[in-house]
């Protein structure tokens, strides 16, 4: 448990120095709460740490109500960590007056440090708590949507506020590269790759597979619809550079064999994690 919430710490401490460093003093609010309290500190002065507090409270208790004590404790002790950490970082000054630099930092550092927490399986409150909450009312909306529409209206509203469309562009850019550094981290980045193979000589294939390659394979008796043959589907998981090593026993045994080659993010188990 002390290590969960040591991480949690830690991803709040960097998610707080991208927005306090970065994001807020070149005005850019790149969705959720942490975008409203950049509006808010550069439009009125209102301490992000301020901000924050004020907006997650709130919202922690109405999901806290709605999923229970035990998910509603994550999120506040994260949402209390990462207003915690905005105050400490608000005196530190900015350290790049590029704007464009100051939106990939800001993406890079917000997305580390809230892909840190939630990997803690905790989250720092915010837009996603809103979307949680009105899916719950609305189910037929996806998450993701509900997400994307709550963090558009906050990056338009910050170009409004400030007249520039320049801040709004910035703002998609430090959104997309947060958004991709939280997968990274979540997800992982040892993408690997998932081949199904459909083959008359599908025995020998798997065979050298298993002896060449070292991996799994698993054979799934098929009909072919079309012309009615029964054959062996493979269905095996490889690593990236592995794929083409695959294709090419395939190609050795059989010429004419169906294969499919799909993308798989994450995979968990015997010669993989």
């Amino acid at each position: 448990m002390l290590k969960k919430w040591l991480t949690v710490a830690c991803g709040a401490a960097i998610m707080a120095f991208g927005i306090d460093v970065f994001l807020i003093p070149a005005k850019i609010a790149a969705g959720g709460v942490s975008g409203i309290a950049a509006i808010l500190k550069n439009a009125a002065g209102i301490k992000a740490s301020v901000t924050t507090l004020a907006l997650n409270l709130p919202l922690l208790l109405i999901f806290s109500f709605v999923y229970g004590k035990k998910s509603g404790l994550s999120s506040l002790v994260g949402a209390l960590m990462l207003s915690l950490f905005l105050e400490v970082f608000s005196f530190v000054p900015r350290l790049v007056q590029n704007e464009m630099l100051c939106a990939i930092a800001g993406g890079l550092l917000s997305g580390a440090g809230l892909g840190t927490v939630l990997r803690a399986d905790a989250n720092t409150g915010g837009t996603d708590i809103v979307a949680l909450l009105l899916q719950k009312k609305w189910p037929y909306f996806p998450i993701g949507t509900l997400v994307l529409v709550s963090d558009g209206i906050i990056i338009l509203a910050s170009g409004l506020v400030f007249k520039s469309f320049d801040i709004i562009i910035y703002a998609c850019i430090a959104l997309f590269i947060s958004t991709k550094v939280i997968d990274a981290i979540v997800i992982g980045l040892d993408y690997a790759k998932e081949i199904t193979v459909i083959s008359s000589k599908a025995p020998d294939i798997a065979r050298e597979v298993m002896e060449t390659l070292s991996r799994g394979v698993t054979g799934i008796r098929s009909i072919g619809l079309y012309s009615g043959k029964e054959s062996l589907m493979l269905i095996s998981v490889v690593s990236r550079n592995q794929t083409v090593k695959f294709k090419n026993i395939v190609q050795k045994y059989d010429e004419n064999a169906f294969v499919i080659v799909s993308d798989v993010k994450e995979v968990i188990g015997e010669g993989f994690r």
